[in-house]
């Protein structure tokens, strides 16, 4: 059972001097907790990811010391910014710690892989929990974020600040997008661990594109039927593929349905499904089919994490590289082949 893969113990980490912390080489949800407000939308669902995925939740408190340009930071300032810090993040393990799920405190200058988490460990890479305030993504506000989706530690769970939970949250629903590519299949090993945790529904979803034709003036018919005949394989094929995917996974004996969409605009057919399903928490990765090494997120990804109303988790490009990383013990333990959602 997943649950029996978490480790109750809850510590703290305590650095005694600036610049002296250095990585875990435990798996992770990253929570920046400079936010009390922020904390409290994302931690229920930062602790019901973690706890699927047997890990730990890291409250991380970026406490700057007042260094300037060529001026060392002041031991003493520093100590101090420190002390009060961990007194609130003390507060807020003992607030949330009876939800059952580890938890640990980092307190760093500044928002930083060496410090935090360690995005570069290929065994650990850390999935980072934000809170979206209306249709702005954190990494859009702060360069110290958007330096982390460049880097590679493109994994992220986003929460929309008006969604709120027990804690830990529970989810009854999640859907599930894929487009056909392997890219896409990434978030299946989490899917799994995420519904077998919880008890909920599996909708895989998949839109269909549209079956495209120039067009200078009214289509003739030897168009319209090139066009109705694309549409149908489409379908045809897209059906086939879900009905392959949910073959891989019936074996765990989880919930589960298949949709497909056809034509239109697939970033708001997206979007309408969640909403249309009920479903409470969205998997997607962070590029399918059309994704471009140099960007951090697929137009397709960025659109739904800007306007879904639920929270979405994110599984990021670095996974592409092997499936031997994050979600290895997960999809051993859900009876995945090693080469079966993987690139």
């Amino acid at each position: 059972m997943q649950g029996e893969l978490l480790d109750r113990t809850v510590s703290r980490q305590d650095e005694s001097r600036p610049g002296a912390e250095e990585a875990s080489s435990e798996g992770v949800v990253l929570l920046k907790s400079n936010s009390t407000s922020e904390v409290q939308t994302t931690i229920p669902h930062a602790m019901a990811v973690a706890q699927a995925l047997g890990r730990k939740v890291r409250l991380v408190q970026v406490v700057g010391a007042g260094e300037a340009a060529g001026i060392p930071v002041d031991p003493v300032e520093w100590d101090l910014k420190k002390r009060q810090a961990q007194v609130r993040l003390t507060e807020l393990e003992a607030r949330y710690g009876h939800a059952g799920c580890p938890t640990d405190t980092r307190i760093v200058q500044r928002f930083l892989p060496s410090l935090i988490g360690g995005c570069h460990d290929p065994d650990h890479e850390p999935i980072f929990c934000f809170a979206r305030h209306e249709k702005v993504l954190p990494w859009d506000r702060e360069d110290e974020l958007r330096r982390f989706m460049h880097s590679g530690c493109s994994s992220v769970l986003l929460v929309p600040e008006n969604v709120s939970a027990d804690c830990p949250a529970s989810y009854r629903r999640l859907l599930v997008m894929l487009d056909g590519s392997s890219r896409a299949e990434r978030v299946l090993p989490a899917a799994v661990a995420l519904s077998r945790f919880h008890g909920a529904e599996l909708l895989f979803v998949h839109v269909t594109p549209d079956a495209g034709l120039t067009v200078t003036g009214p289509l003739e018919p030897e168009a319209l039927d090139l066009r109705k005949q694309v549409m149908l394989r489409n379908r045809r094929v897209a059906s086939q593929y879900l009905a392959n995917i949910r073959s891989r996974v019936e074996s765990q004996a989880l919930p589960m349905t298949t949709r497909v969409l056809e034509g239109g605009d697939v970033r708001h057919k997206l979007i309408e499904v969640v909403k249309d399903t009920q479903s409470d928490l969205v998997l997607i990765a962070s590029q399918g089919t059309t994704g471009h090494a140099d960007v951090a997120t697929g137009t397709v990804a960025r659109f739904v994490l800007e306007n879904a109303q639920v929270p979405v988790l994110m599984i990021g490009r670095e996974y592409e590289k092997t499936d031997a990383r994050l979600y290895s013990d997960v999809k051993a333990s859900a009876g995945l082949r090693a080469n079966s959602t993987m690139a």
